[in-house]
């Protein structure tokens, strides 16, 4: 391959982002080379975790440049030539760039994502996948359980303790089993778990079974509800919410979701939608190496679609894991 001269990565943010991903690869070539008995030398990760935040910033600055398609498809083409090897020994990353059930952040990829702990083929790969799970959307993927768990036990304690809560899109449902546990009485306390996978459902169910907890599963295709053609089937709740679900929506289907929610809120009740932002500094690598396209929305963003639905006005207020780069836009009844 013709050598690039590296005096030109500051004029083309394109060549930077090759670059970084070669230099990526060439990382972990070295720490592979010099892994002895399963595991990887210190210096050698430490080289390897610079290496892609490196070539984090680097694909982010090229996306910031707002590259059309032909220059897109470049980018995209010489990350993977550089990068898929060393994807396909990893474990999550994998994964969400496999797409098994159809889409990047299915319900496994997300109860690993909270589990925290990397996988894959050899020290190496497992290495690489734990870089892309102690990213920032890994971390704030995983915050962003603690602060719905806060929303459960505060629509919790505005009802005096018996509430209605449902999750939609609501995968392994970790938010809500930590609220359970720490709930005085979760047994007055109804949650209705919403998703399309029926694994999800069946899993939700079993692990409530073993804590001698009862939650109410529904199988919903929630674009559907989404287009009017299914209801949610629901009455009187407190709560409902979505974690990761709309920033896989275009504008009208969240308006049309946050329609369906509104009847099944009681006079008081709260929807709560969580999106990513545009601050998320590792777009460009969901985007060019796995393929996880996410519609990424401002707070403006936000207050525009929950004004456009049946809600008729602003978010009432935006919450923020601690990274803030995923919003949670909350409106009243």
């Amino acid at each position: 391959m013709t050598r690039i001269d590296e005096d030109r990565v500051y004029e083309s943010p394109e060549i930077a982002a090759e670059l970084a991903s070669r230099r990526l690869a060439a990382a972990l070539h070295r720490a592979e080379a010099e892994t002895r008995g399963g595991a990887v030398p210190a210096a050698a990760e430490r080289a390897v975790r610079a290496a892609f935040d490196a070539w984090v910033a680097a694909l982010d600055a090229f996306l910031a440049t707002r590259p059309g398609p032909e220059r897109e498809a470049r980018a995209r083409e010489a990350v993977r030539e550089a990068l898929l090897p060393w994807l396909k020994r990893t474990r999550l990353a994998r994964r969400a760039w496999e797409k098994p059930l159809g889409y990047a952040g299915d319900p496994v990829v997300i109860a690993w994502i909270y589990e925290g702990r990397g996988g894959g083929t050899g020290p190496v790969g497992t290495l690489f996948d734990q870089c892309f799970l102690d990213a920032a959307p890994g971390r704030a993927v995983r915050n962003r359980r603690r602060l719905l768990v806060e929303q459960i036990r505060h629509a919790v304690a505005a009802s005096g303790g018996h509430a209605r809560i449902t999750s939609l899109a609501s995968g392994p449902a970790a938010e809500v089993f930590d609220a359970l546990a720490e709930l005085e009485h979760p047994e007055r306390v109804r949650f209705t778990l919403v998703d399309i996978d029926p694994a999800a459902l069946d899993r939700a169910r079993d692990r409530a079974r073993r804590l001698g907890v009862e939650v109410a599963t529904r199988r919903l295709n929630l674009v559907e509800v989404a287009r009017g053609r299914e209801e949610l089937g629901l009455a009187d709740q407190d709560l409902v919410y979505s974690i990761g679900l709309v920033d896989y929506f275009a504008d009208e289907l969240v308006v049309g979701l946050l329609d369906a929610i509104h009847p099944t809120l009681r006079p008081g009740g709260r929807a709560i939608l969580g999106n990513f932002h545009p601050r998320n500094p590792a777009r460009g690598v969901m985007d060019l190496l796995l393929d996880w396209k996410l519609i990424h929305r401002t707070e403006a963003d936000m207050d525009r679609l929950f004004a456009a639905s049946a809600f008729g006005r602003r978010c009432e207020r935006i919450l923020w894991e601690p990274e803030r780069i995923n919003l949670f836009a909350c409106g009243l009844r």
